[in-house]
């Protein structure tokens, strides 16, 4: 069976993915997020758990991170690199991550994400996600604000 291509190159078929991804964390939206996640998924992420596998994993660590609106976290892309070819890609990126502690001052946190997204019956979706904050070994506290 011969699989149609897309007249959308698939990098922007993939920043597209991304940023549905982004906009499902930001709303809290559970069963969108999770769409994203290819059944094998395996996520490392900088909090909780060294690792998540498949997409209820993932569905249930999300549950404990996002708010669906009551307490906002702003998310925003910077230097977003995408790779494509056929049914693979790489992506890497840098998330600041950004909300309001109990007094109204800002926190702000960086993250470093390297994400591999799988073309299956044209639908992208993520077999691997890195999420990460550099750290200081000496001290052992994650550099949150560090950016370059």
């Amino acid at each position: 069976m011969s699989q149609e291509r897309s007249p959308i190159p698939a990098t922007d078929q993939v920043r597209a993915r991304i940023e549905e991804w982004l906009d499902a964390v930001r709303a809290g939206d559970l069963d969108r997020l999770t769409r994203h996640y290819a059944p094998e998924a395996i996520v490392f992420d900088a909090v909780t758990n060294l690792q998540f596998r498949g997409g209820e994993d993932c569905r249930q660590h999300w549950a404990g991170r996002v708010s669906g609106g009551s307490d906002p976290v702003a998310l925003e892309l910077h230097a977003l690199r995408i790779d494509a070819d056929g049914a693979l890609s790489l992506s890497h990126c840098l998330i600041r991550c950004s909300a309001s502690d109990p007094s109204g001052r800002e926190r702000v946190a960086w993250l470093r994400a390297t994400t591999s997204h799988r073309r299956t019956a044209g639908f992208w979706q993520i077999t691997h996600q890195h999420l990460s904050m550099p750290v200081d070994m000496h001290a052992g506290e994650a550099r949150m604000a560090l950016i370059t």
